[in-house]
């Protein structure tokens, strides 16, 4: 069968009939697409329908959703079938899955409105297997239609004008990126030519090579963190001239970092574009909470919506409403000091050792529940964690993985990971959410953030039953802002308090100083802030020291340690940082 090729890359016969050719796919890679879609299927409306004619394979469907896309499995062969709403045209895909984001690269659109070129044959019948997403979860349906057989190898000549197509879209991605990377360095040496300070500049790498400086310095693992102290300690390498470190740095390390950084070291700086003129929030932050809150909570909206928001929220942060927290906050302290008690040794001795920040992450993540949702989920008395603590814990993991790539991208089995532990949170809050408005918003003196987000909801409803279904966009927001403020609650105090007591272990006279004084005068913690709080309390009655040895022992480690600052304690791992190992240490009953 001789065949030419049209201007829509579809092949006819010399009778004038429209044979379809597409792209010899991946068998592997269509499988492994085909398997996650059966896997996840579900049944479907009997109105949705595929419809097959002699004039064209046809679409339709009576209810609200739209079939997004489908599989078609022609043989040993497998095809990607866009179905837009607009059914006058067909796409044909290949999808490189990670989860519902889909990276599609278009092989050809084919004009189903072509008289006299019947796609479907009536001679010829073959089995078509269709997979195609509803909503959120794909379906699996199998039709049998009738259609000519497909030629899966491509003709020569269409490999051509494909392989054409490829190179512009390779040129022009690579004269895109020299155009960025270009700008960029170009807006540093502006900055430094008008007498800025600057650490030594690279029109190839940026600052890249002062940070490889800073990676050889310390440990692989340890946080970017780190890479302030170490600025500021070693800045006459970099700014002969001064006397101090500059108390503005431009950082330049593009592509490992899409945007520029500009770190302020000196407070009244950094008020000059957080207080005089808020600027807006750093895409590095933005990009960040996107997989957990989709830039819907409180740390990434700006403007009016930032405003709105933090109104809200205000009452939460008064003095006033921390202070009717004090029962619930003494309740998990008490459980805190029991579960060190368990871990002294007899007589005063030494304990065994342990990982301090798992029992301060369960320690702060109780609090701030209490503290968000008024419930009590008594993660510090269960020894596995719960399912809300561990899918956070999970999310936080991945989003400092893709944070460390300028990409932005997971690999396919962590972008489902990914979303499974966001299903996994917003299985626990939402009927935690519906609850509360079942149950009806009552006054009370103690004002969480979720009351105080669905208190303001109902009012700017106007006093009617809110109704999630009626503010979709609304719920995800207060979602997006539990989620937020569960995270930032408990992670980040969760490893300050584990350097509370490493620079308290580290001062002796200062932590018997501190014991002595809250023994005779414990109401002086009232006067501090509810986090510290937290671990001040637990001062009195024990002695908390690391115990590095003993962990090595444990797990077999030999030869050279790691070390920051001479420190084998120090701020470790990708995204938000925490302390090396869980900050091994044993505890000690107190001796009056």
């Amino acid at each position: 069968m001789a065949s030419s090729v049209s201007k829509d890359s579809a092949a006819v016969d010399e009778d004038g009939s429209l044979i379809l050719q597409p792209y010899w796919i991946n068998w592997k890679k269509a499988f492994l697409l085909f398997h996650w879609h059966v896997k996840h299927r579900r049944s479907v409306d009997q109105d949705e329908r595929i419809i097959a004619s002699k004039s064209g394979l046809r679409v339709g469907w009576t209810t609200k959703h739209a079939l997004d896309f489908g599989i078609v499995q022609v043989g040993k062969r497998m095809f990607v079938l866009d179905l837009p709403q607009d059914t006058k045209r067909m796409n044909f895909r290949l999808f490189n899955l990670t989860k519902r984001y889909y990276t599609a690269l278009l092989l050809w659109s084919l004009d189903m409105e072509r008289r006299n070129d019947p796609f479907l044959s009536p001679d010829t019948e073959l089995n078509f297997t269709v997979i195609y997403k509803v909503g959120r979860a794909p379906s699996r349906v199998v039709h049998a239609l009738k259609s000519p057989i497909f030629d899966s190898r491509p003709s020569r000549a269409t490999v051509i004008p494909q392989l054409s197509t490829a190179a512009a879209l390779a040129g022009t991605l690579l004269i895109k990126l020299v155009w960025r990377a270009y700008t960029i360095r170009r807006n540093f040496r502006r900055v430094r030519a008008q007498g800025i300070p600057m650490l030594p500049h690279s029109w190839m790498t940026g600052h890249l090579s002062v940070m490889m400086e800073f990676r050889k310095d310390y440990s692989g693992d340890v946080n970017i963190g780190n890479f302030h102290p170490w600025i500021i300690k070693d800045y006459h390498k970099y700014f002969p001239d001064l006397d101090h470190c500059h108390p503005v740095i431009y950082l330049d390390l593009w592509p490992v970092l899409r945007s520029p950084i500009v770190a302020a070291y000196k407070n009244t700086v950094a008020a000059q574009f957080t207080q005089v003129k808020k600027l807006d929030k750093h895409q590095i932050s933005l990009d960040f909470m996107t997989p957990l809150t989709k830039g819907k909570d409180i740390s990434t909206l700006q403007g009016e919506e930032w405003k709105k928001w933090r109104s809200w929220f205000n009452p939460g942060f008064s003095s006033r409403n921390v202070s009717t927290m004090v029962p619930e906050l003494i309740e998990e302290i008490q459980v805190f000091e029991e579960n060190l008690r368990q871990r002294t040794g007899p007589n005063g001795s030494w304990g065994s050792v342990f990982q301090f920040r798992n029992a301060t992450t369960a320690l702060t993540f109780d609090i701030i529940v209490r503290a968000v949702l008024d419930e009590g989920l008594h993660e510090q008395t269960n020894p596995n964690g719960g399912p809300l603590r561990i899918a956070l814990a999970e999310l936080l993991r991945l989003m400092g993985i893709r944070q460390a790539f300028s990409i932005g991208y997971l690999l396919p089995w962590q972008s489902k990971a990914l979303d499974r532990n966001n299903e996994i949170v917003r299985n626990q809050l939402y009927p935690k959410i519906y609850r509360s408005l079942e149950s009806g918003l009552k006054p009370s003196r103690k004002k969480t953030v979720l009351t105080l987000a669905l208190t303001n909801l109902a009012e700017e409803a106007g006093g009617r039953p809110v109704d999630p279904a009626t503010y979709p966009s609304m719920m995800e927001t207060i979602e997006g802002n539990i989620k937020a403020f569960l995270v930032a609650g408990h992670e980040t105090t969760a490893s300050a308090l584990c350097f509370l007591f490493k620079v308290l272990q580290d001062d002796p006279a200062a932590l018997a100083k501190a014991a002595e004084t809250l023994s005779k005068s414990p109401q002086l913690l009232s006067s501090l802030r509810w986090r510290p709080p937290c671990g001040a309390a637990s001062l009195r009655k024990f002695d908390v020291e690391e115990a590095w040895d003993e962990w090595d022992a444990i797990r077999g480690i030999e030869g050279k340690k790691d070390l920051v600052r001479g420190q084998r304690l120090y701020v470790s791992g990708d995204g938000i940082g925490h302390p090396k190992d869980g900050m091994p240490v044993h505890v000690r009953l107190r001796q009056k």
